[in-house]
């Protein structure tokens, strides 16, 4: 079934289809689309289905423990269309399905259906005709659509809880996406509640990962799972004290002031409509703990550079942070801490750039896939990684490089002495550290690099 996404995929593939039968690009580029919505009312109750075949519905129950028979399982032949759970959408969805291969294959209609919404995609020239016409086919069949939930077709449109702009896509050529604005107001008053409350029980916490999770995937690169990990503990991990109840941690209150922050931001997403036309960047990141902790990029943009960095300052914070030993070294801390770190050196490189950042360490890896970590001090280098990249509007896909093809290894131990850099001309600088980004709470270390990125705009704009 379909996302609350396909509607801008249908787009760019109508766009793909347009460039291999010859369109001019200045002509797909001006393209204009439109969508709108439709609901089946009481769509369980519409389904087909042969009297004979009602005896098949059978039900399985086990007898409750209080009972004589205790344990023993029971079976009813329930003469009915039966519905729950999950067998509600696998039984509508077989309907749902063959309703749009219809209205796709005989209607040529860009039909999408997630059990029983839809969406319809069309021309803006259509003037609303492929919804007006795919309507009155779906009544012939003797599907009925609730008109008070129609929405008809425009540039503004809220599918599954999503919205998304058309209006800005010839301009910008991508399409915007955010939460609708009742979803995201019921989850600044749930947690404005639980704030007041003092209090999250694990079944509040289990409901608020749900709703953040679903809504994380209309932001920024899924920007809103960062303050997801205190709500993951609180839902599994913490118990109950006799003393404190449910009372909110430190690390919950942050969350819930970073999941408001995101909200207050209106971080949406973006899908682009055709081809990419930002610039490619490699990058390279290594760290080494073998001596004095340290570590190095490699870059690879308009121009080659390098910057490396000793991080023995870091470790000592992280194991002052984490009550270990001083001695304590954890390699992938100082790996994934180089991936914010190089992304702030080397701003102006990768903003607005698709990076491919080759990196060898995978438990650092994992934790940038994934977008947090158990560790906190990899936790913060996560967050501020995809604070970062919303910033600098840069998309980076992380891959997984083997150690003796990563080409940023020797910066990482030799630093300034680098032959590999030296022997191919590329030029290193020495890097900050910014311990103050692991102190400063997530919500100010935000604002902060906002404040720090809009004054370089300015002077850069002043000096032309």
């Amino acid at each position: 079934m379909c996302t609350p996404f396909h509607p801008a995929l249908m787009i760019r593939l109508l766009c793909a289809v347009m460039a291999a039968m010859g369109v001019h690009p200045e002509s797909i580029e001006t393209t204009e689309f439109e969508t709108g919505t439709d609901d089946i009312p009481d769509a369980y109750r519409s389904m087909l289905v042969r009297l004979e075949h009602l005896m098949y519905n059978i039900v399985m129950v086990k007898e409750p423990g209080a009972s004589e028979h205790r344990g023993q399982m029971w079976f009813a032949i329930m003469y009915a269309m039966l519905f729950g759970l999950s067998s509600s959408v696998v039984q509508f969805g077989r309907w749902s399905r063959f309703l749009e291969a219809l209205m796709r294959r005989l209607m040529w209609t860009l039909w999408l259906l997630f059990v029983d919404d839809s969406c319809i995609v069309d021309l803006k020239a259509g003037r609303g005709t492929a919804q007006k016409w795919g309507g009155e086919v779906l009544r012939h069949l003797g599907v009925q659509l609730a008109a008070h939930k129609s929405q008809p077709m425009g540039s503004l449109t809220e599918f599954l809880g999503v919205i998304h702009d058309l209006s800005v896509t010839v301009v910008r050529q991508c399409i915007p996406h955010t939460p609708k604005l009742s979803a995201r107001a019921k989850l600044q008053l749930m947690i404005q509640t639980q704030l007041a409350a003092n209090e999250l029980t694990p079944a509040q916490a289990s409901k608020l990962r749900g709703i953040c999770g679903w809504m994380s995937m209309a932001q920024f690169q899924r920007i809103g799972r960062l303050a997801m990990r205190p709500l993951k503990c609180r839902q599994y991990y913490d118990t109950w004290s006799s003393e404190h109840g449910w009372a909110l941690t430190a690390a919950l209150r942050a969350s819930f002031t970073f999941i408001l922050l995101v909200l207050s931001k209106n971080v949406h997403r973006d899908i682009p409509v055709g081809h990419a036309s930002s610039p490619v960047v490699v990058v390279a990141t290594d760290a080494q703990v073998d001596t004095t902790p340290s570590g190095g990029f490699i870059m690879q943009a308009q121009q080659q550079s390098g910057g490396y960095t000793r991080l023995k300052v870091l470790s000592d914070l992280w194991n002052q942070q984490a009550q270990r030993p001083e001695d304590k070294v954890i390699i992938a801390e100082s790996e994934c801490a180089m991936v914010p770190l190089t992304l702030w050196h080397a701003r102006h490189e990768v903003r607005g750039s698709r990076v491919l950042w080759l990196v060898d360490n995978s438990p650092s890896l994992h934790s940038l896939v994934k977008g947090a970590s158990g560790n906190p001090a990899m936790d913060k280098a996560v967050a501020v990684t995809y604070v970062l990249c919303y910033l600098l509007d840069c998309t980076i896909y992380f891959e997984y490089v083997d150690s003796l093809s990563n080409f940023s290894d020797g910066i990482s131990r030799e630093l300034e002495g680098d032959t590999w850099a030296a022997a191919h001309d590329i030029p290193t600088k020495v890097m900050e550290t910014w311990p103050s980004w692991w102190t400063t709470p997530l919500p100010a270390l935000w604002d902060m690099l906002q404040e720090q990125l809009d004054a370089e705009l300015l002077d850069a704009q002043t000096s032309i």
